[in-house]
């Protein structure tokens, strides 16, 4: 009966426990691209005070990511400016709704057109990270590029 008394806690205690774990299953490498927007002039025409919008396609919608639940701080918004008053860039995160390896991401800055950015999503082993970017519809990095940024001219 004493073992009874034991296990019956001790069981409960392990559900409890392992209730809390929350078991990812992979590593995210590389999810957020930095985007540079230019006038045709070479001129940097993002600043800190612009007004941005990012939208996610769930399944077939555009869904501001503001309106999700986000779990993490830095996503909440789907993006963050940074950079000098000079150079600012937009970190963008990008979406992790995938539907056959692919995400769309919509990003909407000041008054100009919005641009849309579709991501490749890979894994390997245990990392998830991003193949082929395309920039409204055109190829604009491809994973073996060092660097994550894309200059957008408007």
């Amino acid at each position: 009966m004493k073992r009874i008394i034991i296990l019956i806690p001790s069981i409960f205690l392990l559900f409890s426990i392992s209730g809390c774990i929350k078991f990812d299953c992979c590593t995210d490498i590389n999810k957020v691209l930095d985007l540079k927007y230019q006038n045709d002039k070479g001129d940097n025409i993002l600043s800190k005070k612009s007004k941005v919008l990012v939208y996610y396609d769930i399944k077939g919608e555009a869904v501001k990511v503001q309106d999700l639940k986000s779990e993490t701080a830095s996503d909440k918004a789907g993006y963050r400016l940074s950079g000098n008053d000079s150079t600012v860039f937009l970190s963008l995160f990008v979406s992790d709704y995938v539907v056959n390896g692919l995400s769309t991401t919509y990003v909407k800055v000041d008054d100009f057109t919005t641009d849309t950015i579709k991501c490749e999503h890979k894994k390997s082993g245990n990392s998830h990270f991003l193949g082929k970017i395309w920039l409204n519809g055109k190829l604009a990095l491809e994973s073996n590029n060092e660097n994550w940024t894309i200059t957008i001219i408007k």
